[in-house]
C-alpha cells in the first residue's frame, strides 16, 4: 500500500505543471520581502528577457534559463558622465514627448 500512495505522488509530481511567466507572476515576485526590489522592468521585443534596475546596476534576467546577470554598473557611467554647459538662451522642449527609461536595439 505504500508503495502505491509512493506511486501515485511521483507520479502527480512528475506531470505537474511549471507556472507560466505573467504579470500577475511577476508582481507576486516583486512582493516578496528582499533587501532590494528591482525598478521598472522593460522585455525584450521577443519577449525572453527582461531588463530592470537594481540598486545602481542594470540586470537581464533569462526566462529561459531563469537567471539573472549584470549589464552594467551605473557608478562607472555616473563618474565618465561630463556635466552639460548651461546655456544663456531658453532651449525648446517638447513636453508631449513619452519616452521609456531603456531601449532595446
Amino acid at each position: 500500500m505504500k508503495t502505491l500512495i509512493l506511486i501515485a505522488l511521483v507520479a502527480v509530481s512528475a506531470f505537474a505543471e511549471k507556472k507560466p511567466v505573467t504579470l500577475q507572476a511577476f508582481h507576486e515576485w516583486l512582493a516578496r520581502p528582499r533587501g532590494e526590489v528591482p525598478g521598472e522592468v522593460v522585455w525584450s521585443p521577443d519577449g525572453k528577457a527582461f531588463l530592470y534596475r537594481q540598486g545602481r546596476q542594470l540586470m537581464i534576467y533569462d526566462v529561459a534559463r531563469t537567471r539573472a546577470h549584470e549589464v552594467i554598473a551605473l557608478d562607472a557611467m555616473d563618474s565618465a558622465a561630463v556635466a552639460a554647459q548651461k546655456s544663456d538662451r531658453f532651449d525648446w522642449e517638447n513636453r508631449r514627448v513619452g519616452e521609456q527609461t531603456f531601449q532595446w536595439s
